[in-house]
């Protein structure tokens, strides 16, 4: 059975109706670029030359905006709990204390 009708019949199974290899495309692409995957590597596995990759700057946009939101809410966070903010307590918590040996 070749590609395309293989490709037809699995949709058609999945109840996806009129699905184009090039929507899979475009949904990697997108996909990708709102988890923050660089461009190149993104061109890598979808064939989009960098100028094409444009078109999905706004997530770009959106992941940023929602990093330092998140950055924010932490900070905000450690401030209510009187903890200082420094790199180590925001990323790992406060530290652990080591167990004791018997």
């Amino acid at each position: 059975m070749g590609f395309w009708k293989e490709f037809r019949r699995v949709a058609k199974l999945a109840g996806v109706k009129a699905l184009r290899i090039h929507d899979l495309r475009h949904f990697a692409a997108s996909t990708l670029t709102g988890a923050g995957i660089e461009d190149n590597i993104i061109g890598l596995l979808t064939g989009h030359k960098s100028r094409e990759l444009r078109r999905y700057q706004h997530l770009r946009e959106e992941l940023t905006r929602k990093t330092v939101d998140l950055i924010a809410e932490v900070l905000k966070e450690a401030g209510k709990n009187g903890k200082g903010a420094s790199s180590s307590r925001l990323l790992h918590g406060a530290p652990k204390k080591p167990k004791s040996v018997r």
